[in-house]
């Protein structure tokens, strides 16, 4: 019966001996605990060749042969999957040589960044750094003789050492940016508004009027982000009026904040005579200011209104204002 059930077909000890290929192929290189690791593949190759051999034994008599036999249908397969198990080991270490390397090249090339923005961050702290800190320390020593002054004189030399300090904090900024690359410190409420007044101040000294200056009502729910890309966008827009607008023309800030967006809102009258002079004529500053929006997942629209030039920043809704 037994006997006759093993012959059924000779295909039957194929999948034994398949099965313990695939087992063996598939095991894994663990020299750290190779006990726990190959113990099925041993049993697999144990209990194959007691099936083998048992087998044998029940169709006839024990012969040296049928040792024999029992032991290359084992070893056969036991040697192909060691076989396959060596490949597949190969194919392993080759991804991770390949992975390595890759890893390797982007560190190589992030270093390489990391040097050239050194190397512009010295450069710019020798070059820019201290001229913009003697242009602070000039202002700072004519306010002090300035008694004989008039008031726009004043106001004026008022507005140079405010835009160089301004401008000393944000190349601080960029310089820790480039050396480091981490990111422009967000203002707080307070330096906000502070950034906002000289800003606005300097517009006042270059003979602009002030119509509303929004400051007051800047939204006290922003937060950092959307105080530092708000301040960007009025510091471009206050800069292309001061420098294309009529002097004595007038200048207005909004700054609103409701559930689906925070708006900003800059405008200036449109002098007419200068068609080709408006602001953003260049394209660069505009470009760099809707760079900085988009970033932010906002949008930003410029360009004239009627008879003045309306810069608007849409921006999304501040994280502390909207729970």
């Amino acid at each position: 019966m037994v006997t006759d059930l093993w012959g059924m077909s000779d295909l039957i000890p194929l999948v034994p001996a398949l099965t313990l290929i695939e087992l063996i192929a598939r095991a894994q290189s663990d020299r750290d605990a190779w006990v726990r690791t190959w113990s099925p593949q041993v049993l697999g190759s144990v209990a194959w060749a007691a099936a083998l051999l048992l087998g044998r034994l029940l169709e006839g008599p024990m012969r040296a042969s049928l040792f024999v036999g029992v032991a290359l249908s084992v070893a056969i397969p036991v040697l192909v999957g060691l076989y396959l198990h060596a490949q597949r080991a190969l194919a392993q270490a080759a991804q991770a040589r390949a992975t390595d390397a890759e890893r390797v090249k982007e560190r190589s090339a992030e270093l390489a960044r990391s040097e050239e923005r050194a190397a512009l961050a010295r450069e710019l702290h020798d070059l820019v750094s201290h001229r913009m800190a003697s242009i602070a320390l000039s202002s700072s020593v004519a306010l002090r003789y300035s008694a004989e002054m008039g008031n726009d004189l004043r106001s004026i030399i008022e507005s140079v050492h405010d835009e160089a300090a301004a401008a000393m904090t944000q190349l601080k900024d960029l310089h820790l940016l480039l050396r480091h690359a981490t990111a422009r410190t967000e203002p707080s409420s307070v330096e906000f508004e502070t950034r906002l007044v000289t800003m606005l101040r300097g517009a006042r000294a270059a003979g602009l009027r002030i119509e509303d200056d929004g400051v007051a009502n800047a939204p006290s729910e922003w937060d950092g982000r959307t105080r530092l890309v708000a301040l960007d966008v009025v510091g471009e827009a206050v800069v292309n009026a001061m420098r294309y607008a009529r002097r004595e023309s007038t200048l207005s800030l909004s700054l609103r904040m409701d559930s689906s967006q925070s708006t900003v809102t800059v405008t200036s009258v449109l002098d007419r005579t200068l068609p080709a002079a408006v602001p953003g004529a260049s394209g660069m500053g505009l470009a760099g200011m809707r760079e900085r929006v988009q970033a932010s997942g906002g949008t930003l629209t410029a360009g004239p209104v009627g008879r003045h030039w309306v810069v608007r920043a849409q921006l999304p809704p501040s994280a502390e204002g909207a729970t």
